[in-house]
């Protein structure tokens, strides 16, 4: 190859210097994309969740989004709990959520959609639905079709199942009694934003996104910003409603070195896919376990 220096992949001669360009790339997309995120990723620690209320301006592909979740989920006798715009640090892009509930089986219900800007209009992003059913002792079992795996790590106390291809609210509503059915035993399910909350869905969506950055930060993946505050994290233990007036809250939540690159790492390609695979390959065999026949699409 002209007197460069190459070597020799599967009877291909490859000159060196395209090895090095191709290594450099793959360095920076794995080390220095984690890095960015360590040096810019900040989450408030009381986040803001302001409901939506029916005059609120929203895109008509937004609003026929809602319409439709309304209508899915009250043919399966769910009861509609409030709609809410959720914190995004992204530019352009917001975050909102609809929630529901369904008393008898003690089953929560959430859809959320991104949607952003994108060359003067408003597009949907990113949409899915997850059903949710707490216990007394702290257990919770989680249904969804999202096709992404979350950032942080998975924990003892939530069973989460993850099926993409059932996209009908319907059976992924049946797959999750299912796997409720076959993973609860003894357990008593408790509906926290009746019992413990009393159908504040604000506050209720608010604490519930700042104990799962607490639980986070107890993985080692994130950390309180100013430095550990020992109080605050007595005060949100447990699952109930909390009280912070008196100790006050850190700013923000922030990420550790390590939980920068884990956090990245599994959104990336081809982490990403290969993850994903796999959590949905255990959540197939979980649902096929309980009891769970209806797949079809």
């Amino acid at each position: 190859m002209g007197g460069q220096p190459s070597v020799d992949i599967l009877g291909i001669e490859v000159s060196t210097t395209w090895l090095w360009i191709v290594a450099g790339g793959l360095g920076f997309y794995f080390l220095a994309v984690p890095l960015l995120i360590y040096a810019t990723f900040a989450s408030s620690a009381i986040p803001v969740v302001q409901s939506i209320e029916n005059d609120m301006p929203l895109p008509d592909e937004v609003r026929s989004f809602f319409a439709r979740c309304f209508d899915e989920f009250t043919a399966i006798g769910f009861q509609h709990a409030g709609t809410f715009l959720l914190p995004n640090h992204i530019e352009n892009v917001r975050s909102i959520l609809v929630l529901f509930v369904e008393p008898q089986t003690k089953t929560l219900a959430m859809s959320p959609l991104m949607y952003g800007m994108i060359n003067g209009r408003w597009n949907l992003q990113s949409r899915y639905t997850e059903f949710c059913t707490d216990f007394e002792d702290g257990f919770c079992i989680d249904t969804g079709n999202q096709n992404v795996v979350g950032a942080f790590p998975s924990r003892p106390d939530k069973l989460v199942t993850i099926q993409p291809k059932i996209q009908d609210i319907a059976r992924l509503f049946q797959a999750h009694l299912a796997v409720v059915k076959f993973r609860s035993s003894n357990r008593r399910a408790v509906l926290r934003l009746e019992t413990d909350y009393q159908w504040d869905s604000e506050n209720y969506l608010s604490q519930g996104i700042t104990r799962e950055m607490e639980a986070a930060k107890n993985d080692g993946y994130l950390k309180h910003e100013g430095g550990d505050r020992p109080e605050f994290s007595n005060a949100i233990a447990g699952h109930g409603q909390f009280s912070i007036e008196r100790i006050g809250a850190p700013k923000n939540y922030r990420t550790t070195f390590r939980g920068a690159y884990m956090m990245t790492w599994k959104q990336l390609w081809p982490i990403k896919q290969v993850v994903l695979f796999w959590t949905c390959r255990q959540g197939r065999q979980l649902l096929q376990d309980a009891g769970f026949t209806n797949w079809r699409v």
